[in-house]
């Protein structure tokens, strides 16, 4: 019997007796085709790597990045073109040269966004760090 490690008590594994399967990744035939049966335009074999990479070989991650990115972006052309914020919804960022998770750092800014350069705080800084989250707050409230 399979135990699911994400339970920690007999009465809230429900899935107990559920026989379990695991399956390995897909390899990198199988998931280009997946991607070419969902995508049109093709996908080049550098982004079919990519992607399948990126996913773990996971047939449904593999499906749902197909309908998520445009045909520029499968076929590989039109990489980063589009509206980083589009329709009327408001964004913002915050970001630090000290985030040490985020490389480069100023990847995090969106044209069209309020882009909040903060002093030096590290990634997992921003959730304790009460003058961050007050801003956020802030612009949220707005």
């Amino acid at each position: 019997m399979a135990h699911n490690e994400h339970v920690t008590t007999p009465e809230r594994d429900f899935l107990a007796e559920i026989p379990r399967l695991s399956l390995p990744p897909l390899e990198e035939t199988a998931s280009r085709e997946i991607l070419t049966d969902r995508c049109p335009v093709g996908v080049s074999a550098d982004l079919a790597a990519g992607l399948t990479e990126l996913t773990g070989g996971n047939p449904l991650a593999l499906v749902e990045l197909a309908t998520a990115l445009t045909p520029g972006q499968l076929s590989g052309e039109d990489v980063t073109s589009g509206d980083e914020t589009p329709g009327s919804t408001r964004y913002a960022t915050w970001y630090s040269a000290c985030d040490g998770v985020i490389i480069p750092y100023t990847s995090t800014e969106l044209n069209g966004a309020t882009n909040n350069n903060v002093a030096c705080q590290t990634h997992i800084g921003y959730l304790t760090d009460t003058v961050v989250l007050t801003q956020v707050r802030t612009f949220l409230g707005t």
